[in-house]
């Protein structure tokens, strides 16, 4: 889950980043706290979508052990007994808790990132 949203953040805010170089806006590119916590709340909704199916399996795991004998076990035993669709359900109360969640935790990262950065940079008496 985590590789998945780290990977798709950092490029829906370069994919956001050059579509405000294009628009031309007053930035020149540069992300804005919200524009930050869009793009965070985007790859959290998109994340917990199309990670459900793992953590539909993993709860069926996790609440039984007994009937399953592994991870593929449990999915197949899922499809075959509830069909496909039933590995999302349960997918937008998971992005409804994901999303913001998400467009808090990553800008947070983000600015903790930066004021290490400038604690650095002033640790080691460079300008930024």
């Amino acid at each position: 889950y985590t590789m998945l949203e780290l990977g798709l953040y950092d490029n829906f805010k370069e994919l956001y980043r050059k579509y405000k170089v294009r628009k031309g806006g007053e930035e020149g590119g540069r992300l804005t706290q919200f524009d930050e916590i869009l793009c965070a709340a985007f790859t959290g909704g998109i994340t917990g979508y199309f990670t459900n199916p793992m953590d539909v399996v993993k709860t069926k795991l996790m609440t039984d052990t007994s009937l399953y004998t592994g991870f593929f076990d449990a999915g197949r035993k899922q499809i075959s007994s509830q069909g496909l669709s039933s590995l999302f359900n349960g997918g937008a109360a998971r992005v409804a808790w994901l999303m913001p969640f998400t467009a808090i935790y990553l800008p947070v990262y983000e600015e903790i990132k930066r004021g290490l950065v400038r604690v650095r940079v002033k640790g080691l008496n460079l300008k930024v």
